[in-house]
Formats: structure tokens, sequence, C-alpha cells
């Protein structure tokens, strides 16, 4: 039985408008169709910048963008308040915060969900470690 490699590695070139043509093996091996949605998150200090496809299939996701203290249970606390709506988080990116405050990238899954994108916003906008919080849909 073979198994498939955790990593792939390929050099790929930034053409004309900055564009980029994914290698077939990533595109095959994350099932990557046609019109699907990359979530960048770029590290400026690092100079890099890692690439998250978003599969939407026949669910409904949204993005969820949180500024948050940057202090322990703060991430929990809004990991809770999603399950509490029966939003489950698919992805999550959130770079080192340097001042105190840290921003969090979410891609939720709403598709379980009877709470209305404009109520999750403000849910999460009274937690008690939530200082700015912005929902959109995938489309």
């Amino acid at each position: 039985m073979s198994q498939k490699k955790p990593f792939i590695t390929e050099f790929v070139v930034i053409g004309k408008n900055h564009s980029v043509t994914l290698p077939q093996s990533v595109i095959s091996s994350l099932n990557i169709k046609e019109g699907a949605r990359l979530l960048i998150v770029a590290d400026v200090n690092k100079m890099n910048f890692v690439a998250y496809p978003i599969i939407r299939e026949e669910r409904m996701l949204a993005e969820v963008r949180v500024r948050m203290l940057d202090k322990p249970g703060a991430l929990g606390e809004i990991a809770t308040e999603l399950g509490k709506m029966g939003i489950n988080i698919q992805t999550t990116v959130i770079p080192p915060g340097t001042t105190g405050v840290a921003d969090a990238y979410f891609v939720v899954d709403c598709t379980g969900s009877k709470t209305p994108l404009p109520e999750v916003e403000e849910r999460l906008k009274r937690l008690k470690n939530t200082v700015e919080v912005e929902v959109n849909p995938l489309e």
C-alpha cells in the first residue's frame, strides 16, 4: 500500500500580472478545482507566505477576522462561542502578535448553524477578549 507524501516541494514562477500557476502534483493531491479560493497568509517579518485552499463543495463557509487580546484563553473563548453556535472551524491562522493584540483569521463552516452571520459577528464582538470582529461569507 503506497502512502501519500505529507509534503510536496515544487518551484513556481511569478508570471505576468503576478500570476502563479500551481503544479499539477499540488492541484491533484489537494483536490483543487478551477475557481477555488486560496487563503494567503504572509509573514512580512519572515518574508514568506502560506496558501490554504478553501474547498467549498456544498458547504456554507465564512471568513472570520478577529483582532483579540494576546493573552491565555482568548482563542479558547472565541472557539467556544463559535461551537455554541454550531459553527465548525476549518482553518485558523494567527500570526504572532507584538503589541498585546493578535489578529486571528478563521475559515468556518456554518452549514449546520442556524445563527445568521450578522449575529455571529455581534456575539463575537461581545466577548471580553475581542477588540474587532468581521465576518463575511465566502462566495
